[in-house]
């Protein structure tokens, strides 16, 4: 299985990319999710090679290609491999410390509800790290100053 598509990112950059779809697979009487982790190097290796990186601020949340990960990391979704990433501390413009959102509710101390585009959300505290820009595809908004600190208080408490 395969797919194909026609831009990579929202800014025009443009491939003709023919990756493996994710597949979902029986293990036994379980059903299970096959990671595509060639597809996910392919993308990111187009990724690395762009030369230009949005200009981005804290408190913004974008769509960002977070890609296929490692057990309990958060993975993107969609063919480009993307979530909403809060910016929470921008360091130059290339890299920025980021936490992915779920609309998944969870009530934990790694899990911190927020309000944003009129819609309830979590941002995934346990998340946290370390991003370069070429990845952020799109802004969504920025996030109200209140709740941007109840998140880095809570950053602050988890760390």
């Amino acid at each position: 299985m395969e797919c194909h598509w026609g831009h990579l990112f929202e800014s025009g950059v443009q491939t003709s990319l023919k990756l493996p779809c994710t597949a979902w697979l029986f293990y036994g009487s379980t059903l299970r999710m096959e990671k595509d982790l060639a597809g996910w190097h392919t993308l990111k290796a187009e990724i690395n090679d762009l030369h230009n990186s949005p200009t981005f601020q804290q408190r913004e949340v974008w769509w960002c290609s977070i890609g296929v990960n490692i057990g309990h990391e958060e993975d993107g979704k969609g063919q480009y491999y993307r979530r909403p990433v809060l910016i929470v501390r921008k360091f130059n413009q290339h890299v920025f410390l980021g936490v992915p959102l779920t609309t998944q509710i969870k009530n934990n101390p790694y899990y911190h509800r927020i309000n944003f585009k009129g819609r309830e959300q979590c941002v995934m505290l346990s998340q946290l790290r370390l991003w370069e820009s070429k990845r952020l595809t799109a802004s969504m908004g920025k996030l109200a100053q209140s709740q941007f600190e109840e998140i880095r208080q809570a950053i602050r408490k988890m760390i």
